[in-house]
């Protein structure tokens, strides 16, 4: 069977594609892309290709920043942006010793708040608070406006003492 898919911008005629035009559509769509990132140099694929990934990742779309970083990491395995983003797919998958691994090795190359916050939710999610809070830290070094960090430090805070007698009135 064809599938009908129906687009309208605002009171426009609407456009209609089957199936197969929307896949080739799509094709010259990548095709266009390949060719615009073959024009850049290796470290400015790369830096494209992360940022594609981190808009996938933004959207919860593994799979797909997944492949971004790796392209870009393909461009240029120095890419400390790549292996930041790779370590965070690594940690919504699970796969805490390559998360960790790879958010490390993104901190060789430059520190950066998001290997840092990668690490300190690693580190939080192991009950490793103390630790968490020292990543955060870093990550506020690295990027003192980073609204994650900071919300991810409020989170972190220790609870205030209860005072163990009641005031007096």
């Amino acid at each position: 069977t064809t599938e009908i898919y129906t687009l309208s911008l605002h009171d426009a005629l609407p456009i209609c594609y089957d199936d197969a035009s929307f896949r080739q559509a799509a094709s010259e769509m990548e095709e266009m892309e390949a060719q615009r990132l073959a024009a850049l140099s290796p470290d400015q694929q790369a830096a494209a290709l992360s940022k594609d990934g981190n808009a996938y990742l933004g959207r919860g779309l593994m799979l797909e920043a997944e492949r971004e970083f790796q392209l870009a990491l393909a461009a240029n395995p120095n890419d400390s942006d790549a292996h930041a983003g790779l370590a965070e797919v690594r940690r919504r998958h699970d796969d805490d010793a390559q998360a960790r691994a790879e958010a490390q090795t993104s901190l060789k190359l430059h520190s950066n708040a998001p290997a840092w916050l990668t690490l300190a939710r690693l580190d939080r999610s192991q009950h490793q608070l103390p630790a968490a809070r020292e990543d955060v830290s870093h990550a506020l070094q690295a990027d003192p406006n980073n609204s994650d960090a900071r919300g991810l430090q409020q989170a972190l805070a220790p609870a205030p003492a209860v005072p163990s007698t009641p005031p007096k009135p």
